[in-house]
């Protein structure tokens, strides 16, 4: 059975047609055909031959593809990043999609082929965007402003004087100190702005009042409750974002074990246990529905630790709901031992609450 087209009944001629595209654009003249000629249901192979192309649009393609073009992701290749090595394939990586290497498609950039690699796209820093995603001038302007504001690095030595230096560390002590930067900001000094001659394009950032510096709009989640971010089921769509959806996978042992070498880096058993995920399941077992989000580093972690940055090795649970939603059961985190590897790391379990400050947890 053929498919049918709502469309004029009447056979223009392809030229006219093209013609008329090419002055009023596609969607206007659709508009403008229909009025002209009224509306009625013609068979696809009766539609003229010049309006073929555009009724192609909505015949069987599902509604996001007909606003956006869609493509897999093929960038991230250093033969696209590093023009002289265009010609070496041994950088080239795979592409993502497909039923080879599921992922989520990404709106189609338009950029050229590698040479030696066409699955790959060349880099560049340009990258399109549709209109309705685009920055308009007002949230550009906020962007810029907000920007400068966090960077203000030739105001640093004022501010060093100004207060204490504990404000200027590049670690928060707690988050009352992130809060501050949402609700009040920092207060300059009224002499500031003798101590430093701001341009133009900093009246905002540095008001002659000493208002509001480093005052940042608060984040949509928050505006609706200042706490909902650190829930559980935030904490869960979270999970989701980026390139997590390739690491979750099936639990397929419990406790998860390791790969690493026990003589090594000593036993990275997870020290949970099913009494810790149990009740939070409704009533199915361990083995049932289980998914596991793996984060662990642990042969760098005590590298890592020596410097100022200090991370966790993380193993998260997770119970897929009804509703297609994922539920937090528990969260391992590890480090290093401090004597020496061999012996294992030190985990201790976090399990969800639902009152008081553990809720949140």
């Amino acid at each position: 059975m053929q498919r049918k087209a709502v469309l004029p009944l009447r056979d223009a001629k392809s030229s006219n047609a093209n013609q008329m595209k090419a002055l009023c654009g596609k969607e206007a003249l659709v508009k403008l055909l229909r009025w002209h000629f009224g509306e009625a249901s013609v068979l696809f192979s009766q539609v003229a031959k010049g309006l073929r192309n555009d009724t192609g649009l909505k015949l069987g393609i599902p509604m996001s593809d007909r606003i956006y073009v869609m493509a897999e992701w093929v960038t991230a290749s250093k033969i696209s990043r590093d023009p002289p090595t265009d010609s070496n394939e041994k950088y080239a990586r795979p592409v993502l999609g497909g039923s080879t290497l599921p992922y989520p498609r990404r709106g189609r950039t338009g950029r050229p082929p590698t040479n030696k690699d066409p699955k790959s796209e060349k880099w560049s820093d340009f990258v399109y965007l549709p209109r309705d995603e685009a920055f308009g001038h007002l949230k550009s302007s906020d962007f810029l402003t907000y920007g400068l504001k966090s960077v203000a690095q030739d105001v640093m030595p004022v501010l060093t004087d100004a207060f204490d230096a504990n404000i200027l560390t590049l670690e928060f002590g707690d988050f009352a100190e992130v809060d501050k930067l949402y609700t009040g900001g920092i207060t300059l000094p009224t002499n500031f702005l003798s101590k430093f001659s701001p341009l133009p394009v900093l009246k905002e950032i540095l008001r002659t009042d000493g208002e509001q510096f480093l005052k940042y709009p608060p984040p949509k989640v928050m505006q609706v409750n200042k706490s909902a971010w650190m829930t559980d089921e935030k904490f869960s769509r979270e999970t989701l974002a980026g390139v997590n959806p390739n690491v979750i996978k099936s639990l397929e042992e419990f406790p998860p074990g390791s790969k690493l070498d026990s003589k090594v880096y000593g036993d990275h058993t997870s020290t949970m246990k099913k009494e810790h995920l149990e009740p939070n399941l409704g009533g199915l077992t361990v083995e049932q529905v289980i998914l596991l989000l793996r984060r662990r580093n642990c042969s760098y972690l005590r590298r890592i630790n020596s410097s100022k940055t200090k991370a966790y090795a993380t193993r998260t649970i997770f119970f897929l709901k009804d509703d297609g939603t994922l539920k937090p059961l528990a969260i391992e985190l590890s480090k290093p031992h401090p004597q020496r590897e061999e012996h294992g790391p030190v985990s201790d379990v976090y399990l969800p609450t639902y009152e008081g400050v553990e809720g949140y947890i």
